[in-house]
């Protein structure tokens, strides 16, 4: 989202944010980072741990001006050098921040794979600041939702994947009951039944279950949604 577009509290915190990051050194992976939760605090300094291949597999968390951690999490999205090659990313921020459940503190994201069979498309493990406890909590299932991107306007999670050979997925996360959820769904196909002809299928949720709502034979190979011209089917 444009800073524009944001209130000027979260233009605020995005600067800190921003400024906390420092500067990466040329040809060195990044692990080390410092973010404002929130406009009051707290900062913290993080250390993200690599194995072997440079793949992040924990991240730890430091009170500045504190030798010793205060907390230590795995990363629940951990992979391998196949998924993630850090060599082929190297302006990827290993760590990132962002407001998930939307309560004013930035939650914790630390990047697990970025490699095929998707295309450029990134997976976190996530965990949520708990401030009343004074630590973070592993947010079940985000590992699986690709390029998280919380949206405060609605309250809701977005996610866009592309797959080699299709197809296009877009989808929408909301919090129901303490557990975000998975409340629409809409995917483009290549193909279809029709002989040169691409699907557009859309999906929402009723009654706890993804329920189909549109499927159209649509274009294939072009941004807009349009009737394919093709009536020739496939046997």
């Amino acid at each position: 989202m444009p800073l524009g577009k944001l209130a000027p509290a979260a233009i605020v915190l995005a600067a800190f944010t921003v400024c906390a990051t420092g500067v990466r050194a040329q040809g060195k992976i990044k692990t080390e980072y410092r973010f404002w939760l929130s406009l009051k605090g707290p900062e913290l300094v993080f250390r993200v741990a690599l194995d072997k291949d440079n793949v992040p597999k924990s991240v730890s968390m430091y009170r500045p001006g504190e030798a010793a951690p205060f907390q230590t999490m795995q990363n629940c999205a951990y992979s391998s050098v196949e998924w993630f090659p850090a060599d082929r990313y190297p302006d990827l921020e290993l760590l990132r921040t962002a407001d998930f459940n939307f309560d004013g503190y930035q939650d914790l994201m630390l990047v697990g794979y970025a490699n095929s069979p998707h295309l450029g498309n990134t997976f976190y493990c996530v965990w949520l600041w708990e401030p009343q406890e004074g630590k973070f909590k592993v947010l079940p299932g985000a590992g699986d939702i690709s390029d998280p991107t919380p949206d405060p306007e609605t309250k809701t999670i977005r996610s866009h994947r592309d797959y080699i050979g299709g197809p296009e997925v877009d989808e929408v996360y909301a919090w129901e009951k303490g557990a975000l959820v998975l409340v629409e769904r809409r995917r483009r196909e290549y193909s279809s039944a029709v002989e040169g002809c691409g699907e557009y299928v859309v999906e929402t949720r009723k009654n706890g279950a993804m329920v189909k709502v549109r499927d159209d034979i649509v274009e294939p190979g072009v941004d807009e949604i349009v009737p394919c011209k093709s009536a020739k089917k496939l046997p």
